[in-house]
């Protein structure tokens, strides 16, 4: 199982913020994620008609959890489309200043240049969803640069924001291939002569986990295989081969 400090919830499962609108992590660990999948497969095929022959090679995989490194530090640094949300008015921002005690301030509109107080406004304010300890809806802005960095921080982070489920359907391999002797040189001393294009890693018909490529990092010691360690993804290639054979 995966297990990590969850956030900590109230009795109706709301998310509890401090008195300073950020999240609280929980100080009993708990199960994250499950990394057993439900089922894995695979599809084979093998057809011809005439001169052409067709190969395809499917995997496929319904659950089972995993830990992804590139989305999860992908997001405290910035590096993700996702990360995005909330840095400026366009993105969903709200607007705040400091006060002079240091607090967060929320304002109501994006048109002051200068807070009440003469300090700067800033526009990349965050409401986080969630109650205080009294049960009242949260209501404190912080700066959503706060928000990604604590959030996805990697000691003292919420590791199930990196835990998603892995189901994927993909394409592995593909060829599609023409014998030529079958029509152009049927009457030589070349019995086969086969031309194909092959493809390998081509695409996914579906899958569950964003920005990866979902197999490309996991590694062999029990504790990585449900990790993705945020290495490059398996390249992408496409090329053709000719296979000949002679006959008296």
């Amino acid at each position: 199982a995966l297990v990590s400090y969850p956030y900590l919830r109230n009795i109706d499962g709301n998310k509890l913020v401090d008195d300073n609108g950020y999240y609280v992590r929980d100080t009993e660990l708990a199960v994250i994620g499950d990394p057993s999948p439900n089922w894995i497969g695979g599809l084979l095929s093998f057809m011809q008609f005439k001169g052409f022959n067709l190969n395809f090679s499917i995997d496929m995989k319904s659950g089972g959890d995993i830990f992804s490194q590139t989305n999860y530090f992908g997001m405290q640094t910035g590096k993700l489309i996702e990360s995005l949300s909330g840095r400026d008015e366009g993105r969903g921002g709200l607007p705040y200043y400091k006060s002079d005690d240091g607090r967060w301030i929320l304002l109501n509109d994006h048109d002051l240049d200068i807070a009440p107080n003469g300090n700067m406004v800033y526009h990349d304010g965050m409401i986080l969803e969630g109650v205080n300890n009294n049960g009242m809806p949260n209501e404190q802005v912080i700066p959503a640069s706060d928000y990604y960095r604590r959030t996805y921080y990697r000691y003292s982070g919420f590791y199930e924001e990196g835990v998603f489920e892995n189901t994927y359907i993909r394409l592995r391999e593909f060829s599609l291939g023409y014998d030529l002797a079958h029509s152009l040189l049927r009457k030589g001393k070349i019995n086969g002569l086969l031309l194909s294009l092959i493809g390998r890693n081509l695409f996914y018909f579906k899958k569950s986990v964003p920005h990866i490529y979902v197999d490309s990092a996991f590694g062999s010691m029990s504790e990585y295989t449900f990790q993705e360690n945020g290495a490059l993804p398996s390249a992408r290639s496409i090329g053709f081969s000719l296979k000949a054979q002679f006959g008296n």
